[in-house]
């Protein structure tokens, strides 16, 4: 027995070695100390405040605390989880993007400070103390700002793997905090409680530029600010942003929903058992922030990293959840005998939604790194406003202990959908789409020497304003960049021979934008062929992601403006083309999210296979697109900045367009 124990030991010790070895399990011990860090801290904290405070004025300051940190978060606009997504591939533009995005946040952060003081006898009349003096109006925005910066930054410092600094930030954060109502409790009344986590918000967010010029190297805080990369970013971020203000939005908006409906004093019960439900939904959180950052960095090891970050999340909820279950009674008896009698039955609920909210919170960091932005939203949105909705129904009637079976239901509800999707994506074979890199990132570089040849096709009709944007941008390492002219009258021809010497112009035969494409891929030579639009929507610098995609083993790679937005679209466009791809995904079994797209790359040859283009002349994007998934091949989408036109006006019929396009789809699907 004895010998079977030893093999076993020897067995299990290197295999924990290897996994405490992967970036997700040290980036995520990291947090969880981090969140124990929080726990222990905010139980003194909060002791220490009911001790020194009425129950009224500790109810008013957690409801305050609860506002500042919502308008924080609300601040930062997303861009701490874009940075999460983007400063992975960033290179060497990676210090300007930190420093516009902690620009951003805290410019958005003192103006919806400023403009929730000026309407807070509107929307919380009991916080109004925080205008009663100048001191503490400008205090107050003081600290939305601060606290913007350093959740800003512990996302940035995640993305760069140093999710070590984000620990000793947290440590000078909490101990500050904890010294900090000694001082405060003679001079500033109620408010002492808020400046106490103000001023140590100051001080971690020293520290936290600190650690950022130690953790991306070339990085020093400045006003730095550029707005095209930001703007780009912003596309992917905002989403993002919502589903991670709806994930947070029961945690602070309760606190002041239960001041209003009970009273400062329920509020204050409430609050010392309802602050420890981050500790419960902080180890899955912190579990899926990391399943994200290492997803950004390694998407194809995705279906991997979440068996790993699931087994983490439930393994530890479960635990913690069992002991505070058990322990709740005793846990509040720090705060004093009132708080434990009022607030155990709220703890008990809390430490039961925590493991639901583990599946669910994996699930959703799953769908950031497929960019499934639809799912991700709809799904934190769901899960918030059920939990909003039941604690608001049952305060009056169970007290604060309805505002425990609230978070249960929605909880449940968000596991409810986790277990239906999770298996599904866990089972998917298909590839993970080529990203390359983020906008505003480095290019990806040319293809080495003796590497396939590149022919560009571009379909001009008036497009003289446009040209001088594109044709410069192309690569001069293309084989031949060939412009298909459809009978221009504006110079168009004459513009692009001054641009691109070397340029073959091709009389198009007929007419359209189908013939032109038809004509142009008909007369190139080389062994890939990249189509791009002539008005600018297309991104000569993207070409090498396509040719990457191509280089994987695909046949076809089709861009998609999804990812990053559909920039200037109008709204009738964007509805038609996600109604498009709708179609295609349902007849096709694919999984696109743009088939409008201008931007394509395809091996010449299998032009030879398939036949590409329909006898009736409309040879558009989803014509091609069905015909190629019709015969089979191999065929992946790549994310593309989708830029705006740049001059002159679309010359396709977006009503027209989109019902050929339907009915294009159903006609090549069905056909013999």
């Amino acid at each position: 027995m004895q010998i079977a124990t030893a093999h076993g030991a020897a067995a299990f010790l290197p295999a924990l070695k290897r996994l405490l070895a992967m970036p997700l399990y040290t980036s995520v011990l990291y947090l969880w100390g981090n969140m124990l860090v929080v726990a222990i801290a905010g139980l003194v904290f909060w002791a220490l405040v009911a001790a020194l405070y009425p129950a009224d004025q500790v109810g008013l300051a957690a409801a305050a605390i609860s506002a500042l940190s919502l308008l924080a978060m609300v601040s930062t606009l997303g861009l701490g989880m874009g940075l999460v997504s983007y400063l992975p591939r960033a290179g060497q533009r990676a210090p300007l993007l930190l420093n516009s995005a902690l620009l951003a946040g805290s410019a958005s952060s003192v103006l919806l400070a400023a403009v929730f003081l000026a309407g807070v006898s509107l929307w919380s009349p009991e916080l109004q103390f925080l205008r009663g003096q100048a001191l503490y109006a400008l205090g107050f925005v003081l600290f939305v700002a601060l606290l913007t910066v350093t959740y800003v930054q512990d996302q940035a410092l995640i993305a760069l793997r140093s999710a070590r600094y984000v620990f000793v930030k947290t440590v000078v954060f909490q101990l500050t905090r904890g010294l900090l109502p000694l001082l405060l409790v003679l001079f500033l009344a109620t408010f002492g409680i808020v400046a106490a986590m103000g001023f140590a918000g100051l001080l971690a967010a020293l520290y936290g530029m600190w650690a950022l010029t130690r953790a991306q190297p070339g990085y020093r805080p400045s006003f730095a600010l550029e707005m095209a990369p930001l703007r780009r970013m912003l596309r992917f971020s905002l989403a993002n942003h919502s589903a991670d203000l709806s994930a947070v939005m029961p945690s602070l908006l309760l606190p002041i929903i239960v001041i209003h409906v009970l009273s400062p004093e329920a509020g204050a019960y409430f609050y010392a058992g309802w602050f420890l439900s981050q500790v419960f939904l902080g180890v899955s959180l912190y579990a899926a922030l990391s399943l994200f950052a290492e997803g950004s960095y390694d998407a194809a090891a995705l279906a991997a990293l979440t068996r790993h970050a699931l087994a983490l999340a439930v393994g530890v909820a479960a635990a913690v959840s069992v002991v505070v279950f058990v322990s709740a009674d005793r846990l509040l008896l720090l705060f004093g005998h009132d708080y434990s009698a009022e607030a155990t039955d709220l703890l008990r609920l809390v430490a039961l939604a925590g493991l639901p909210a583990a599946v669910t919170n994996v699930y959703l960091g799953v769908e950031r790194v497929r960019r499934h932005l639809g799912w991700l939203v709809g799904t934190s949105l769901l899960v918030a406003s059920v939990t909003l909705a039941t604690s608001y129904v049952l305060l009056p009637s169970l007290g604060i202990t309805g505002a425990g079976v609230g978070l249960l239901a929605g909880q449940g509800l968000g596991a409810a959908i986790s277990a239906v999707r999770l298996p599904l994506i866990l089972r998917s074979r298909d590839r993970q789409p080529y990203e390359g890199p983020p906008p505003g990132g480095d290019s990806p570089p040319p293809p080495p020497a003796g590497a396939p040849t590149v022919a560009v096709v571009i379909c001009a009709l008036n497009e003289r304003e446009s040209l001088s944007s594109v044709l410069p941008r192309i690569p001069d390492w293309i084989h031949e960049v060939l412009l298909v002219d459809g009978h221009s009258t504006d110079g168009t021809r004459e513009l692009a021979q001054q641009l691109r010497p070397g340029l073959r112009i091709l009389e198009q035969p007929g007419f359209g934008k189908g013939d032109a494409l038809r004509h142009g891929v008909s007369q190139a030579t080389a062994d890939i062929v990249v189509t791009l639009d002539a008005d600018g929507e297309t991104d000569p610098d993207e070409i090498p992601r396509f040719l990457a995609a191509l280089d994987q083993g695909y046949d076809f790679a089709k861009g998609s403006r999804s990812a990053f937005g559909f920039a200037d679209k109008p709204r009738h466009r964007r509805f038609g083309n996600r109604a498009i791809a709708t179609v295609c995904n349902i007849l096709y079994g694919t999984r696109f999210t743009d088939l409008c797209s201008g931007y394509n790359a395809f091996w010449r040859r299998i032009t030879e296979r398939v036949d590409l283009w329909s006898a009736d002349g409309w040879n558009y994007e989803p014509s091609i697109i069905a015909r190629v998934l019709k015969a089979k091949l191999k065929m992946i989408e790549v994310p593309q900045q989708g830029g705006s036109r740049l001059g002159g006006r679309s010359k396709l019929s977006s009503w027209g367009q989109a019902f050929r396009a339907v009915w294009v789809l159903l006609r090549v699907r069905f056909s013999g």
